[in-house]
């Protein structure tokens, strides 16, 4: 991971972030008996902080973070030009039989046409954005609480006043 524009392909799958907050439930359950609830209070810190310092965080998670947003889009955008395309091109290249057909087949045949592409952007959508969060909580979860201590964006980000100057 050290190249120097992240891929959503480049991060750990969600399965091995739930682990890692297994395990991290496990060590705060042996020190308090409300530990879920303090892990969930850490997570909700930490995302709401991200959205209102999103100028702190390292340049190529800002890069990712962009570059998945404009990935969810493209994937919305095609899930319903796609099934359009196809909708209208369906009439003439079945020489208008379609129309023919009972009424309930064609609304099927139409539902499904639109209803699947957009069910896998749905679903692709929510595996960016989950590989996404889990990545950027488990980054920087413990540099949040570290800086609000402190107050330095060095903490946050270690190029911090380089990418100010750039």
């Amino acid at each position: 991971m050290s190249k120097e524009k992240l891929k959503i392909e480049d991060l750990p799958t969600i399965e091995e972030f739930e682990r890692k907050q297994a395990n991290q439930l496990i060590l705060l359950s042996k020190k308090f008996p409300d530990a879920e609830d303090i892990l969930m209070q850490k997570i909700g810190m930490t995302q709401s902080f991200l959205l209102q310092n999103y100028g702190l965080m390292e340049l190529k998670d800002r890069n990712l973070a962009m570059g998945s947003v404009k990935k969810m889009f493209q994937y919305g955008f095609f899930s319903f030009v796609v099934p359009v395309v196809i909708n209208i091109g369906l009439g003439p290249w079945t020489k208008y039989y379609f129309y023919e057909l009972p009424k309930p087949l064609r609304v099927s045949i139409r539902l499904g046409l639109f209803l699947l592409p957009m069910y896998y952007c749905g679903m692709k959508n929510k595996e960016i954005y989950e590989r996404v969060n889990w990545y950027l909580l488990d980054k920087y979860m413990d540099r949040t609480e570290i800086y609000m201590k402190f107050g330095d964006p060095k903490i946050m980000n270690p190029n911090f006043e380089d990418e100010q100057e750039n």
